[in-house]
């Protein structure tokens, strides 16, 4: 393999090293997110003023199990999309060579 062939393979590898660390990190507030929201619409905080708790469960019976299924299924094409990119990673590391050295 040419030289600039390995090298280019090791540049996509970091580029998607990049690509996988800033997709975990919109997965991460994506589910924090939907975690937050739907702890609020549940009770699980308190708020001193009731209307602001009824309003909370009033948006999870209208909208907010849309939003919180919208949420979640953003959160697993993200988790698909860090695995698939993690497996590439893994794999062309593992097999590629390494690269060409004058050394050798």
């Amino acid at each position: 393999m040419k030289r600039w062939a390995l090298e280019e393979m090791y540049e996509g590898a970091i580029f998607n090293q990049w690509y996988l660390i800033i997709s975990a990190w919109v997965f991460s507030f994506i589910l924090l997110f939907t975690i937050i929201k739907l702890c609020k619409a549940l009770g699980f905080f308190q708020y001193s003023d009731p209307k602001k708790q009824e309003a909370y469960v009033e948006w999870l019976d209208t909208e907010g199990m849309f939003y919180a299924c919208l949420y979640f299924l953003a959160a697993l094409i993200v988790a698909f999309q860090l695995f698939m990119t993690w497996k590439k990673i893994d794999t062309k590391i593992l097999d590629t060579p390494p690269p060409y050295s004058e050394y050798n």
